[in-house]
């Protein structure tokens, strides 16, 4: 089953193969298929010699040439340009007279997410876009950000109802206008909110959604215009108790994670700025994670 489709845009570079799948290091997983973090979210390779699946891993390393940029992560922006999630329409920024932009030299990579289902089976990708006719006025840039996702910030008990993540928090460095939402979780995915706090001292809540589904995840169309120094703050809540028919298990502690049975809580935005030549690394600021050094592997 595809859990999501997401494309980055990469500068070539002469040792990239096209149409070649490309893995990380193996995934460290324990007895119960959770993902193992380090501190600070970090993700392990083959645990050490010796020992199982559940030990903490050593080190990352980093990964070289795309794989360093696919796999490593940008600060607000994870350098995800879209996504396709259960439920979400196509990307149209025609509204608001914006275009993307995809410099000379550029490849797309298509970063897809599978959940198991225990069956062999052949996945074929396809993507569709429209070249602008004419230069756009303004251009539009996709955002996401994360909760801190190590063991020790985001772990849900077992049989709690209303577990409430980390907060996920971004400032914005940058005038924009705020013209899209999404927050994204799992299946125990239950409510998020998302608020801005300006400035002036004002707070606003921008988004609030009761009744989270993860077989619908819907991209809410927004127009407001936010001032630099502004901070936007996502919350979420999950339900992993026995009354969630989507819970595979309830009696699991649930950690972050790429698999549907673990969870997450990774809201998309979009911003359009009237200035079409923008350094992308300086329009927010991520606020969300724990300082490198606390919490412990799991």
């Amino acid at each position: 089953m595809t859990h999501h489709v997401c494309l980055s845009y990469v500068q070539h570079t002469p040792e990239v193969p096209y149409n070649v799948a490309m893995l990380p290091r193996p995934i460290v997983r324990d007895a119960d298929g959770n993902e193992i973090r380090q501190a600070g979210g970090a993700r392990g390779g083959p645990p050490p010699a010796g020992q199982g699946g559940g030990a903490p891993p050593a080190a990352r390393p980093g990964f070289p040439g795309i794989l360093g940029v696919l796999f490593g992560r940008s600060a607000g922006t994870a350098l995800i340009e879209e996504c396709y999630e259960p439920g979400r329409p196509p990307a149209d920024f025609r509204p608001y007279h914006a275009a993307k932009l995809m410099p000379a030299g550029t490849d797309i990579a298509v970063n897809v997410h599978y959940t198991p289902n225990g069956k062999p089976v052949t996945d074929h990708v396809r993507i569709g876009f429209t070249i602008a006719k004419e230069p756009p006025q303004r251009r539009y840039i996709a955002m996401s950000t994360s909760s801190p996702s190590d063991p020790a910030h985001f772990a849900i008990p077992p049989n709690t109802a209303n577990w409430e993540a980390p907060p996920a928090v971004v400032r914005f460095d940058h005038d924009v206008e705020l013209v899209g939402l999404m927050p994204h979780m799992h299946v125990r995915g239950k409510a998020a909110r998302i608020e801005l706090a300006y400035p002036d001292g004002r707070t606003d809540t921008i988004l609030n959604v009761p009744r989270y589904d993860f077989n619908w995840q819907l991209w809410y169309d927004t127009a407001i215009k936010v001032p630099k120094g502004t901070t936007m703050k996502a919350v979420a809540w999950y339900d992993n108790s026995a009354a969630n028919k989507f819970n595979p298990n309830p009696n699991a502690t649930v950690y972050y994670g790429d698999q549907t049975w673990e969870e997450m809580h990774f809201p998309s935005y979009g911003v359009v700025l009237d200035d079409l030549n923008v350094d992308v690394r300086q329009v927010v600021k991520d606020l969300s994670q724990p300082q490198r050094g606390g919490g412990g592997g799991r």
